[in-house]
């Protein structure tokens, strides 16, 4: 956090720290690795560029927590998923899963279940 901080004086980003968690506001909009647990990256991305800047991390994309109008949720949950996000979500809504949700590119089911074939 404190390095993400100190970069921030140069390329114009900012970290708002809460209680456990914190927030980075960046300036770019190429995806970035999340700091950890409990961090979370906000960038903008004009809507003509999500395909372009996504696509090349497909099946690296997980949760989408997408703030918009209710008539736009579902173009632009389709151009996500598109670009290779596994799940579209509000943001209040993000570190919520059950059983069989994709999250974080994975369904966690498949941590605890092993599947086989028999011919």
């Amino acid at each position: 956090m404190y390095n993400a901080e100190l970069e921030g004086i140069f390329d114009g980003g900012k970290v708002f720290k809460g209680d456990g968690c914190s927030l980075s506001a960046g300036r770019s909009e190429a995806p970035e690795t999340a700091i950890g647990f409990g961090n979370v990256w906000v960038k903008g991305l004009p809507r003509d560029r999500i395909l372009s800047v996504l696509r090349p991390f497909t099946g690296l994309l997980q949760t989408v927590g997408l703030a918009c109008a209710d008539g736009e949720r579902q173009s632009l949950s389709t151009t996500f998923f598109r670009a290779g996000a596994v799940r579209v979500c509000l943001p209040r809504n993000m570190s919520d899963a059950c059983e069989g949700m994709p999250h974080d590119g994975e369904y966690p089911l498949r941590r605890y279940v092993k599947y086989v074939s028999v011919e």
